[in-house]
């Protein structure tokens, strides 16, 4: 989202720190923030975490390394097709989830890294960023330093965090999202997830390829009900041969936590 500055304001003619401040550094503040430099404008980029996002950490690039991971022994499985032999893939999954890191570290290192866009004239900057009006922010810096920026312009590509559902007993089980999913070094034997979207779909592939017995629960009757039912019926059809289980059209009530293991009602 663009903020603009009325034109007819009285700092419209110079006055402001920078032309275009972009506040988060994923995809979208990324891809704005090269955009600005590239036209000319003095850019400023915030980002209280790390550069790359959602999608360089927790999302597109961790979960196709996995998914890839999980096509590989679910190929050495089907061997036979090629006219090879068919075998159980030996799975170490703390070294498939060092791969994952590896990667997504050559992603941040090629792509993501502040000083490519500082090369780029843009200011890089570490911190959380709020309004005070229309035309001023502040960032709170990690060691309690506070500095106040102007702008004409403001893009607002602060990004999202995993919904956690409301359902009774979840803050008394070690439920994963896809926050701290690709940073687990234990495969797990059973995984129960939550909705069938996409990010659900892919997981649960993943996670069925590498060799865990997985239950998809979802409200809704079908898998990623935003997308073509054509598409998603032969997804769906292909998966539960795969040997993933679904509870179509079913609410998760409450969960509890016994003998180490979540059990889910």
């Amino acid at each position: 989202m663009r903020k603009k500055v009325d034109d007819t304001d009285g700092n419209a003619n110079g006055g402001f720190d920078f032309d275009s401040v972009v506040i988060g550094g994923g995809s979208a503040g990324l891809t704005a923030s090269g955009i600005c430099a590239n036209f000319g404008a003095k850019t400023m980029m915030i980002e209280r975490y790390r550069l790359g996002g959602d999608c360089t950490w927790t999302g597109c690039v961790p979960s196709k390394i996995l998914l890839k991971a999980g096509k590989v022994a679910q190929q050495i499985r089907e061997a036979g097709k090629y006219g090879l032999i068919d075998g159980e893939p030996g799975i170490d999954f703390k070294k498939v989830i060092e791969h994952v890191h590896k990667i997504r570290d050559e992603v941040y290192e090629d792509a993501d890294r502040p000083e490519i866009y500082e090369e780029m004239g843009i200011e890089v900057v570490e911190g959380d960023a709020s309004f005070i009006d229309a035309q001023t922010i502040e960032i709170k810096f990690k060691d309690g330093e506070v500095r106040k920026v102007t702008s004409r312009f403001f893009f607002i590509a602060a990004g999202g965090s995993a919904f956690v559902p409301p359902i009774d007993g979840i803050d008394s089980v070690n439920y994963l999202t896809n926050d701290d999913l690709f940073d687990i070094e234990k495969l797990p034997e059973e995984l129960v997830i939550i909705g069938g979207g996409p990010i659900g779909t892919e997981m649960s592939q993943a996670f069925s390829n590498l060799g865990s017995k997985v239950t998809v629960i979802d409200m809704a009757e079908s898998i990623m009900v935003n997308d073509d039912p054509e598409l998603t019926e032969i997804l769906f059809k292909e998966l539960k041969k795969q040997g993933i289980h679904y509870e179509l059209g079913a609410s998760v009530i409450s969960v509890s936590e016994a003998d180490n293991k979540v059990n889910v009602h």
